[in-house]
């Protein structure tokens, strides 16, 4: 896949009319492609499993967190798509068949405690500056405290898989965050 975006890369640059630093093409090619390689495997695995929904779900809440809290990358491609349908299936399964709101309810608050403590991973390369890791750190706290309240207002009141979806992705981007905490030092 490197040595694609890479290729790729220089062909674009070959076509721009102010050239652009070849690394940071290929960086950003190379994600785009990992994360359409992501979706359309896990959009595969949703849709022959019946729970795109949930999925799209428990992704977008996973993604939206985790844009601003940073957390564990891992090195090989193949490990990331594994470990995150494992992540994500794995929770869905779980909130299909374990249902009690308390047991959720608890793991999110620990959820939300640790991503209020450890976001923004230091690491993390959009925070640049003291201000960006400022920004970041709110962002992530709003955005975890905001799915929180949802997911508790769900599972009170309906509890029909949602709320439970929520916590878990909380819980995802939790565990991330510890791991690199981990990894830091």
């Amino acid at each position: 896949m490197r040595n694609f975006s890479l290729r790729l890369a220089r062909r674009l640059n070959a076509h721009l009319t102010e050239p652009v630093n070849e690394n940071e093409l290929r960086f950003g090619i190379e994600n785009l492609l990992i994360q359409m390689i992501l979706v359309l495997c896990m959009s595969l695995i949703a849709a022959l499993f019946h729970v795109f929904g949930p999925m799209l779900l428990f992704m977008l809440s996973l993604v939206g967190v985790r844009s601003f809290t940073g957390g564990i990358h891992l090195r090989q491609f193949h490990q990331c798509v594994i470990l995150t349908n494992i992540l994500c299936f794995g929770s869905l399964a779980l909130c299909a068949y374990f249902t009690p709101p308390v047991f959720y309810g608890l793991l999110e608050g620990l959820a939300v405690l640790a991503i209020w403590r450890w976001a923004p991973d230091m690491r993390y390369k959009r925070c640049k500056t003291e201000q960006d890791r400022r920004r970041a750190r709110n962002i992530s706290r709003i955005l975890s405290a905001a799915l929180a309240l949802l997911s508790l207002l769900e599972m009170g009141m309906i509890n029909q898989g949602p709320g439970r979806i929520l916590a878990c992705s909380l819980v995802a981007t939790a565990v991330s965050l510890a791991l690199a905490q981990r990894t830091a030092s």
